[in-house]
């Protein structure tokens, strides 16, 4: 049987004295399985740099080598997590804080158990849960962080990766009487059992079930009915027929209704879209008023030679 790969993680505080006593400890657990194991040892600063493959590793003991005074941050899990094969276990050793108690140092069992669902791990299980003891100083430890030392425990959690990678997709087959499964998306070490959690026929919904609604419904009759084309017509203007003019008015039937005995403005230009005037954001493509500026409707410009003709 192939040996299996044990990572086992520590930290500044531990020394080589608190080191060797546990990972014989270790060895002589693992000795015993069948096949038995390789124990890798790293630093949580250096795991990352180590650049393990993904799926390395068989299991993860974290926090086992004292003083347990160590909190396992979001970063360090994920990458635990990555360099973990499929369905392989973790143990976290590290203190919590009792049920209502709050502490800007530790977390409590549920908050620890979140950090480990959200870097990807399952069925987070408090193993055991003691008061500290003043094995390796770890009480002295406890007291540097400010905390109450009664409002502390050390907890051992277990969880276990899922059946499948992170990032895995399987196909989904809707057709209900197809035999065939698609292959899925390569990528390192999936597990071709996912597939079948991931399968949904379409034998699996009933029309029963499902509330549809008619889109007719949503439409009364008058919105079937064709609008009159004269409400569609323009109300503002000089040849509207209606001596109202709109709000901004720009074609000079507002001052006409102000004061009567003056003589509405005339255009002094012809223009094929009646915009000229209003600046070059209006203006056609072949206007000859193009990067002039705005003037008010009848204002006399004079273009030159040049603007006048097209061919220059």
């Amino acid at each position: 049987m192939e040996r299996r790969k044990v990572l086992v993680l520590w930290h500044e505080g531990c020394t080589p004295a608190s080191l060797q006593p546990v990972l014989t400890s270790i060895r002589e657990e693992w000795a015993e399985r069948d096949g038995g194991a390789d124990i890798m040892l790293e630093h949580v600063d250096r795991l990352k740099s180590a650049e393990y493959s993904v799926s390395t590793f068989d299991y993860a003991l974290l926090g086992s080598i004292p003083p347990t005074v160590y909190v396992h941050g979001s970063d360090l899990l994920e990458e635990v997590s990555r360099v973990l094969k499929t369905s392989a276990g973790i143990s976290i050793k590290e203190p919590i804080v009792k049920d209502g108690c709050s502490s800007s140092s530790f977390r409590t069992f549920s908050q620890l158990s979140l950090s480990l669902r959200l870097a990807g791990f399952i069925e987070p299980l408090k193993v055991s849960s003691t008061p500290p003891s003043d094995e390796a100083g770890l009480i002295d430890e406890l007291s540097k962080t400010g905390i109450n030392v009664d409002n502390v425990l050390i907890a051992t959690v277990q969880a276990k990766k899922p059946s499948y990678q992170l990032g895995a997709s399987a196909p989904i087959n809707l057709g209900g009487t197809s035999n065939y499964t698609a292959p899925l998306r390569p990528g390192p070490s999936r597990n071709n059992e996912s597939a079948k959690i991931w399968t949904l026929a379409a034998n699996d919904m009933l029309d029963d079930d499902v509330d549809l609604m008619d889109s007719d419904t949503l439409l009364n009759e008058e919105d079937f009915l064709r609008p009159d084309p004269s409400s569609l017509k323009s109300s503002c203007g000089p040849s509207s027929g209606k001596r109202k003019a709109c709000k901004n008015c720009s074609c000079g039937l507002a001052d006409e209704l102000l004061d009567p005995s003056k003589p509405a403005v005339k255009k002094t230009v012809t223009s094929s879209c009646g915009s000229c005037y209003l600046g070059d954001a209006f203006r056609c493509a072949s206007c000859p008023y193009l990067g002039m500026p705005a003037f008010k409707p009848g204002q006399e410009i004079k273009l030159s030679d040049r603007q006048l003709n097209v061919d220059q």
